[in-house]
This record gives C-alpha cells, structure tokens and sequence, in this order.
C-alpha cells in the first residue's frame, strides 16, 4: 500500500497539473484557472504576453502556448512614429501581434481608461494563411480590485478573416485580445478599432475584411466608419 502511494504521489509531480498550489520559495505560479507555471517559464511568459493574459489562460491554452520553444516566440516591435508593423502604440493604447510557431495572438491594451465605452472591434486579414478551427476573443480588466475575464463578443468570419464587436468593460487595465491557429505561410494583419461615439452593437457589426479598411484589416459601412478611431494595423510574417 505504501509503495502504491509512493507510485502516485512521484506521477502526480511528474504531470503538469491544473490542481491548486501554492507558491513554493518563489518558483511556482498558479494562475486562476490553477494551471502551474515554473519561476523562469512564468516570467518569460508574462513579458510576451501580459501578466493579465497569463493569470487567465486555461490549460489547453497553456498548452498550446508551452509545445513550442518559448525562446524562440517572436514579437518584432517598431518604433511608434511608423504606421506600420508588428507592434504600434498611440497615445492611449498599443496594439501587438504574437507569433508563438502558428499559434498567433492579436492583442490591444490600454494604458488609461477609455472616455468612451461602447462596442468596439478587434479583426484579423489573413493572407496566404487559414485558420485552423476556431478563434478565441478574450477581454480582461480590473472591477474593484479583482481581475474580470469576459468572453463576450459578436464574432463574424469572412473568407479571408474575422473579427469580433463586443463592449469595453468597466474597469482599468483593459486588455483584448484574438487567439488563433493558422496553417500555411503568407502574413497575418490585425487592427483593433475603438468607438469614438457611442454605437449600437448593430452598427458595429458593419464591416468587411479588406486591405482598404482601417489598419489595413477592418472595412467599415460609410455610415458608421466615422465613429471608430482609425488606428493603425499590425502585421506580422507567418
């Protein structure tokens, strides 16, 4: 019986774990959904990411997130006075792509609080790549000290992307973002589009994928196209 014991207890170490843990001398972390990070891993992870974004991964995200060599995840950034590339900031928020192998992340933080909180759009232009299953929206904020993950959002797909209109939360800290796999080679844009005017979810469900919208990916009805802040587009090479 003891050896019985012994036996479970070495396979329950050995496995990665979502059970509840504690952190040990400082070299593990447990997020909210109890997935387990070592010390290094943890903070190699948070500096790609966020440490929001990591704080509420699942462990199939983790996952997926953790088959490839996270040395080798590439974020290129460039300087703010470009239009163009695969990180761009503006004075209230910043907008990156993530390419972690084909696993891709499109993400946009705020780094105040939006006067304006209406529906927003995050989307995605692929060209030359698909997407292989299903996209995740994710939003994360601050709400009286805890830490709010939402998955709300109107998602459309298009034959050469998709996007997502959802409703900014009431908090700080914002963060959007658009998990995804692809297949093949070519270039991956994403564009995050803030509602400058109050908007219905209706109106801001008025678009297509097209290299002529704002930041190269979102195409709005001319009707609406005007109450969305036009920000830039990232891009990155698949």
């Amino acid at each position: 019986m003891k050896k019985f014991l012994f036996i479970l207890f070495i396979l329950f170490i050995a496995l990665p774990t979502i059970a509840n843990a504690k952190v040990i001398n400082g070299e593990r972390y447990v997020n909210q959904n109890g997935v387990v990070f070592e010390r290094e891993q943890y903070n190699k992870l948070i500096n790609i990411y966020s440490k929001s974004y990591i704080q509420t991964i699942t462990y199939d995200e983790y996952k997926m997130i953790t088959s490839s060599n996270i040395n080798e995840i590439i974020v290129e950034e460039y300087p703010e006075i470009l239009p163009c590339g695969t990180s761009f900031s503006s004075s209230a928020k910043t907008v990156k792509l993530i390419k972690n192998g084909n696993y891709i992340t499109l993400m946009a933080t705020w780094k105040g609080v939006p006067t304006i909180k209406s529906y927003d759009v995050i989307a995605v232009r692929l060209d030359g790549v698909s997407l292989s299953g299903s996209f995740t929206f994710k939003q994360t904020y601050i709400s009286n000290g805890s830490l709010i993950t939402s998955y709300s959002s109107e998602k459309q797909q298009f034959s050469n992307g998709f996007g997502s209109s959802f409703l900014l939360g009431t908090g700080t800290g914002l963060e959007i973002s658009l998990t995804f796999l692809v297949s093949g080679t070519g270039n991956v844009y994403g564009s995050y589009q803030h509602a400058s005017s109050t908007t219905t979810l209706n109106q801001s469900k008025k678009y297509t994928i097209s290299y002529l919208g704002y930041g190269g990916v979102i195409k709005f009805d001319d009707s609406i196209k005007s109450k969305y802040d036009g920000m830039n587009g990232v891009d990155i090479t698949i």
